[in-house]
């Protein structure tokens, strides 16, 4: 979880506005950030470049700071739903982590 300031913003958002129209806001806030990844990407093809020559845009970055604002209030609504929901988002965390570090390894033994 983030600082205590952050969090108690959070807080106060899902307090003044309720929890179903902050889940709706999280919605919104992944598909706008779905079409900044993908007018990212169009404007690599349309350079005939890839995305690592292009600078990030600042459109990107604020959609990837809104989603990030999003989770975290998400997390704060799924642990007031269910207190060990945090712990348990740890560990799936972690295991994806993992699984993802066992898939690379893969990769590289079989394209090397």
């Amino acid at each position: 979880m983030e600082n205590k300031k952050a969090q108690a913003v959070y807080l106060d958002a899902i307090e003044t506005w309720g929890e179903q129209p902050q889940l709706q806001l999280a919605i919104e806030e992944c598909a706008e950030l779905i079409k900044a990844i993908v007018k990212w990407q169009r404007a690599a093809l349309v350079a005939q470049t890839t995305i690592n020559s292009l600078d990030v845009p600042d459109a990107l970055l604020d959609e990837m700071v809104d989603v990030e604002v999003m989770l975290e209030q998400l997390k704060l609504i799924v642990h007031a739903h269910n207190t060990d929901a945090l712990d348990r988002f740890d560990a799936r965390k972690q295991f994806k982590i993992d699984r993802l570090q066992q898939r690379i390894l893969d990769w590289k033994k079989t394209h090397s």
